[in-house]
């Protein structure tokens, strides 16, 4: 009996993940892994199942997130 194959990993989730850990040294990369998993959660939901990678945008998503705030963080330390 051969086990069930895995859904396909939506392309733009794994580049979204990749930036989204460049983005917690460089912020505008966060900004990239934010629109590209929001994009890539889209995608996925649209396709009913047959893509997978969902897990990964919504890491991405966060670590976007916490890119950001540290990258205006340090924005706002320089200035002061």
């Amino acid at each position: 009996m051969t086990p069930p194959a895995l859904p396909e990993t939506n392309n733009k989730a794994l580049w979204a993940l990749v930036a989204g850990v460049i983005g917690l040294f460089c912020g505008i990369a966060s900004i990239v892994a934010i629109v590209l998993s929001r994009q890539a959660q889209r995608e996925i939901a649209a396709t009913g199942g047959t893509q997978g990678g969902y897990d990964q945008a919504r890491v991405a998503f966060v670590l976007g997130v916490v890119g950001l705030v540290l990258w205006i963080a340090f924005v706002l330390y320089r200035l002061s």
